[in-house]
C-alpha cells in the first residue's frame, strides 16, 4: 500500500452532480465501504430461496466490477 500512498494519482469521487479529487488511500475506503454496502443489501442480493433479484442485478454487478477494477488498476 506504500507505493499507492505516495502515488501522484487522484482518482476522482462523485458526490451527487460534484466531482472532487481525494487521495488514494480515502478513495480505496470509499470504494471498498460503498461495495460492502451494496453487497450486503438483501434487495440487491436475496438471501430467501423465494425472493427474486431485481431486474437491473446485471447493471448493479457491472457497476460493482468497475468501480473494484478502478482500484485495482491504480494499486
Amino acid at each position: 500500500m506504500k507505493a499507492a500512498e505516495n502515488s501522484p494519482l487522484q482518482p476522482r469521487l462523485t458526490h451527487g452532480c460534484r466531482r472532487c479529487r481525494v487521495a488514494v488511500r480515502r478513495y480505496t475506503d470509499y470504494v471498498m465501504s460503498w461495495v460492502d454496502k451494496q453487497l450486503s443489501n438483501e434487495s440487491m442480493f436475496p438471501t430467501g430461496d423465494n425472493q427474486k433479484f431485481p431486474d437491473d442485478f446485471m447493471k448493479r454487478v457491472k457497476a460493482i466490477n468497475k468501480r473494484l477494477f478502478r482500484l485495482f488498476a491504480i494499486m
